[in-house]
């Protein structure tokens, strides 16, 4: 965890609850031939992985898997009642949602990640992930703003799918 991260507003918390989620993962993949896992325990991280490529229904990409699954274990195990995503960007997005960014399209935040090098889902991705994970939903101003993205993502938490 860098001092970044604590500056941004991540509670340690999240950022420990994401690394869990990586502990996990590793553990399942580590265990891959052996009995060190039951069959139905492989079966529900199959599952859960699945489930989350499928969320990006146009282009399911595995390449996001080892992060979207330690920010799906960090959502279910964190007990912070706030987002921690949503201090990258400005408080009038949530409450003006798309008409912030009519004007101004191009500073409206995307769900895809552009660093090819980076294997972690985009920022705005990974707040409405979290939301969804936490509340089942999403606001409205979220919504308008998915909708202006124009990315056929499905959220879901596959944790309980």
């Amino acid at each position: 965890m860098s001092a970044k991260t604590v500056k941004s507003g991540i509670l340690v918390e999240d950022v420990a609850a994401h690394e869990l989620g990586h502990v996990l993962n590793l553990y399942d993949a580590r265990s891959e031939g052996s009995s060190e896992l039951s069959v139905e325990s492989k079966a529900t991280f199959e599952r859960i992985r699945d489930c989350l490529t499928k969320q990006r229904k146009k282009e399911p990409d595995p390449f996001y898997i080892g992060e979207d699954f330690a920010d799906l274990i960090a959502a279910k195990v964190s007990i912070s009642k706030s987002n921690p995503f949503c201090s990258y960007f400005p408080s009038q997005i949530f409450t003006e949602g798309s008409n912030t960014f009519l004007n101004s399209p191009n500073l409206a935040p995307s769900l895809q990640n552009f660093d090819p090098d980076d294997d972690h889902s985009s920022i705005f991705f990974r707040l409405l992930h979290h939301q969804w994970i936490k509340k089942g939903e999403h606001s409205q101003a979220c919504q308008k703003l998915i909708k202006l993205d124009g990315s056929s993502v499905v959220f879901r938490d596959c944790f309980e799918q």
